[in-house]
């Protein structure tokens, strides 16, 4: 509600699409490039949450790793170009508490490149610090002590600053 109360900063929209190498015939729901160039074009409407779901096949089993990779090139040009115009000290970063996270079943078993029964989660941000929330052992699981989904969406509530955090006390304060 206090989102649609306030006016957008200026910004000049149309030059958006080109920073990320797109123009107007390029714009696709599955093309990575203007996934994230709608995301940033919502954070500056005023926004405060923003999902992207990959409509590739990430289901895959049996390789040695080549599959993803090949998979994760086609995303990290534009997931870098957005992590640097969202956390720049002299744009958005010094307005806005972005938060970026990067969810997926990247857990695999060994050595057969199978499902996990863990999901991993990359959370980037202003107040996030580099570090590790969990270990995984030499069969990818996670240990017992690690907190399940409402540590997560807690850590998040944290990392967001949310002034009351509904989801309990974050587990994770080491890294924010």
């Amino acid at each position: 509600i206090d989102a649609l109360g306030k006016s957008p900063p200026p910004f000049d929209y149309k030059s958006l699409p080109g920073i990320y190498g797109l123009n107007d015939t390029a714009l696709r729901v599955e093309d990575y490039a203007s996934k994230f160039c709608a995301a940033e074009l919502l954070i500056r409407a005023g926004t405060n949450v923003v999902s992207m779901f990959s409509q590739g096949n990430w289901d895959t089993h049996g390789s040695d790793g080549s599959v993803e990779r090949n998979l994760m090139n086609g995303v990290v040009p534009h997931l870098n170009r957005f992590l640097e115009r969202m956390y720049a000290p002299d744009g958005l970063g010094a307005t806005h508490n972005v938060v970026t996270v990067i969810m997926g079943e990247f857990a695999r078993s060994l050595p057969g490149n199978d499902h996990q029964t863990n999901l991993s989660a990359t959370v980037i941000g202003k107040y996030v610090k580099v570090g590790t929330t969990g270990k995984v052992n030499s069969n990818a699981q996670l240990g017992p002590e690690t907190p399940g989904p409402s540590g997560l969406w807690s850590y998040l509530a944290a990392a967001a600053k949310v002034p009351a955090n509904p989801f309990g006390a974050n587990p994770h304060n080491l890294v924010i």
